[in-house]
């Protein structure tokens, strides 16, 4: 009994390309750019969530007065995170017919 199991061929690969690029250039450009930076803002938000916890908000947590003044700027920049990573799905989804 043989398995009909479909091999990675490059040159079937390399045609569907060709005729992917073909009149898409800038938008498969765009497209991967914008994949990319949203995967790193995912990233980005994730790690510097932990070390907004662990160095910031811990320490906070058994003083007697604590003083919030320093959160202000970690908080900022997880606010900058997500809005980048929020301004590709809001600039790309407008228009598209669906209703919020």
């Amino acid at each position: 009994m043989k398995d009909n199991v479909a091999k990675f061929d490059l040159k079937t690969i390399k045609r569907l390309f060709g005729y992917i690029t073909k009149n898409n250039k800038l938008r498969l450009t765009i497209v991967l750019i914008t994949i990319i930076i949203n995967t790193i803002s995912v990233v980005a938000g994730s790690l510097y969530l932990t070390v907004l916890i662990d160095n910031y908000i811990v320490p906070l947590i058994g003083a007697q007065n604590p003083d919030y003044s320093s959160l202000i700027y970690p908080i900022l920049v997880m606010i900058g995170i997500y809005a980048i990573r929020n301004c590709n799905y809001i600039y790309f989804n407008k228009g598209n017919g669906k209703s919020k």
